[in-house]
């Protein structure tokens, strides 16, 4: 894995309409004390970081060579004026210039106390029996006959260690849970949820699954999936990422689910679909309709779900009639009840099955009023 390398952009924008100076801290997973910068974003502009580029200096002063910014870390800003963080990760073989893999993630703002409860509907563990099978002694990491479900909690605290607890929610509403992780400060724990011990106690190939992730204090998680070309056992040829929703839920019973594509078209080689994740971790059932808009025909077409209490259900644009092949539409889910809902995109080439290009984003909740 030598000739595989990621490069980490993390963009920062200041809408005001002064001068905003922002401390970017780089906690690594492998390595005491992290590094951190300080810059000056000019007023309505975006400050573009190149990660693999940065050199900062060791926290807190101490006196060392800079560092270079490596291996599993996580990022904390914190700045004079409120702010707007992304990451984009791109992927690449040396000696290449094209992206084989990529994905993005907005910053979690930390108001207050932070959070202690998040929500993950899209647990998905795809095999496209495309690749050969993994042994018993292959580490997780190189277990890539399926879907990657990376799971990755982070403790925000600067001194005290953080408890986790992971529950895993099925499509009829058991669940399982997790013992506890314990999250050192300013440190983040990985979890493979596509390879054993998790895979067969709490997750299962071709069924999907929903995550509760609760800390005795404020925590930050995030789920990273990654699929993988018929001819590599160790490069994503697709990659998405995903901050979980905090909870608990309010009255979210309308969530805006982005622009897509179902299909393809004859004329064109790529093929789209779109996979709808509900779940509900309610005491009560919930009946949801996706609907798909802006299309030009008369009547919209809708598709019913019903997601019992505590469990997560999953649609798939195949599956749906009326929507058009290869054209764009808008997806919104509405429910009877408060529930999470996310959607992945995945592009095929016509006649292969591994996937080319991937996309996750977690719905928008919408209040459309009366």
């Amino acid at each position: 894995m030598g000739s595989w390398y990621e490069r980490e952009t993390l963009t920062i924008l200041n809408p005001r309409g002064e001068a905003v100076r922002a401390r970017v801290r780089y906690l690594l997973r492998g390595l005491e004390p992290g590094g951190e910068e300080e810059i000056e974003i000019p007023p309505e502009r975006v400050a573009q970081l190149n990660v693999w580029e940065r050199a900062p200096r060791p926290e807190g002063g101490r006196r060392a060579p800079p560092l270079h910014v490596i291996g599993d870390y996580s990022v904390r800003v914190d700045a004079t004026a409120p702010v707007v963080a992304q990451t984009t990760r791109r992927a690449r073989w040396s000696g290449y210039s094209s992206v084989i893999g990529a994905r993005s993630t907005m910053g979690v703002p930390q108001r207050g106390a932070g959070h202690d409860l998040w929500y993950y509907p899209g647990g998905a563990i795809v095999d496209r029996g495309i690749l050969p099978r993994p042994t018993e002694a292959v580490h997780p990491l190189s277990q890539c006959d399926n879907t990657w479900n990376l799971l990755f909690v982070n403790n925000p605290h600067a001194r005290e260690e953080a408890q986790a607890t992971i529950s895993f929610h099925r499509p009829d509403g058991s669940s399982s849970r997790a013992h506890p992780l314990a999250i050192q400060p300013r440190h983040s724990d990985l979890r493979c949820l596509h390879a054993k011990p998790w895979l067969g106690e709490h997750t299962r190939v071709g069924e999907p699954f929903a995550l509760t992730v609760s800390g005795d204090r404020p925590i930050v998680p995030e789920v990273t999936c990654a699929e993988f070309e018929m001819w590599s056992q160790v490069m994503p040829g697709a990659m998405s990422a995903v901050n979980l929703y905090p909870g608990p839920l309010q009255d979210e019973r309308t969530w805006w689910l982005g622009i897509g594509r179902a299909g393809g078209a004859d004329e064109e080689n790529v093929e789209w679909a779109q996979t709808y994740h509900l779940f509900n971790p309610g005491a009560e059932e919930v009946n949801l309709r996706l609907s798909f808009l802006g299309l030009p025909e008369k009547e919209i077409p809708t598709h019913d779900v019903r997601v019992p209490a505590g469990a997560v259900a999953m649609a798939e644009s195949t599956d749906i009639e009326g929507l058009p092949l290869g054209r764009p539409f808008a997806a919104r889910a509405d429910g009877d009840g408060p529930f999470c809902a996310q959607v992945f995109v995945r592009a095929f080439t016509r006649g292969l099955r591994h996937t080319r290009a991937m996309y996750s984003i977690m719905g928008l909740p919408m209040t459309l009023g009366a």
